[in-house]
């Protein structure tokens, strides 16, 4: 009974703000990066880079293309239109297979990490004699090692998912503000004789929507 009291107060005095234990698995989780960068986590991180940039690329190459193939179309170009027919076909296989490559690298990296964290906590778990004092401790945590692989994987998958969503259309905002600011021009304006230069005011219009909606 008095084992049992010991590993209740230590326990109790365990208790620690959630904030700071979101540090602590960031801290330890986040080592990945360092201790597996020769095996892993650099080169898929770069490539799951590289990946969304091209596939951003291959956003902006698909607009250009609905701008021929409408001027061509406005012009009566057969030839034109014939051409950019046939290489619609390349834009949208290597747009597949950019797909295709982004989601591999993207499970694969979540794959990778998932392991090293598992074996890492449940290395530190065992070490720590946390197996043992868990069986003089009340209440509902049985099977401790499926607990640590569950929530392993749902602290692994969805960082990368966010982190590579907020980035790939973090990058197409930026290349598709630059294509307006290119485009649109600037709005030259009279106001009660006071002349307004306004550059790029698609890009100033489309926030302006965006915020109004």
């Amino acid at each position: 009974m008095s084992e049992l009291k010991d590993v209740n107060q230590e326990l109790a005095r365990e208790k620690i703000p959630p904030r700071e234990l979101l540090k602590r698995f960031w801290r330890a989780a986040s080592l990945f990066w360092s201790r597996a960068s020769k095996t892993a986590a650099s080169p898929l991180s770069g490539g799951l880079l590289l990946v969304i940039v091209l596939l951003v690329g291959m956003a902006y190459a698909m607009n250009l293309w609905n701008r021929a193939i409408f001027d061509g179309l406005q012009n009566k170009d057969a030839n034109a239109v014939a051409t950019l027919s046939l290489i619609y076909f390349g834009l949208l296989a290597v747009s597949v297979g950019l797909s295709v490559v982004q989601t591999y690298l993207r499970m694969a990296l979540q794959r990778r990490w998932r392991a090293w964290l598992n074996d890492d906590l449940v290395d530190r778990w065992i070490s720590n004699g946390r197996y043992y004092q868990l069986n003089l401790v009340r209440g509902d945590h049985a099977n401790p090692e499926y607990r640590i692989a569950d929530d392993v994987r749902i602290a692994t998958e969805s960082p990368v998912d966010f982190v590579s969503g907020i980035t790939q259309a973090f990058l197409s905002a930026i290349t598709f503000i630059a294509v307006l600011w290119t485009i649109g021009g600037a709005l030259d304006l009279n106001l009660g004789g006071t002349q307004l230069h306004i550059p790029g005011f698609l890009v100033w219009a489309a926030v302006l929507y965006a915020a109004i909606c």
